[in-house]
């Protein structure tokens, strides 16, 4: 399940209303009934673990590109203008 920034808020400003006493939330396809503080505790729950998530694809992605740029590197050295590498 995935709660973009859009949604949150919303979920963020009925909550601070006041205007929900039990939440209906996802898990996977069903939906079942919290409380207001299960609810945002199973949210943070969640944005910890999609930050963590992130910062795990974030890490790789850096790798990644460090990666590419020694083999341009390596391929500019050995082709030189000959080649064009898109950047």
């Amino acid at each position: 399940m995935i709660i973009d920034n859009e949604e949150l808020a919303i979920i963020s400003a009925l909550f601070s209303t006041e205007i929900l006493l039990n939440v209906r939330y996802a898990f996977g396809e069903c939906y079942y009934e919290v409380t207001k503080d299960q609810a945002e505790e199973l949210l943070e729950t969640k944005k910890e673990a999609i930050a963590g998530e992130i910062a795990t694809i974030e890490e790789e992605l850096s790798t990644v590109r460090s990666t590419l740029g020694d083999l341009k590197a390596a391929l500019y050295s050995r082709f030189g203008k000959s080649i064009n590498l898109e950047e």
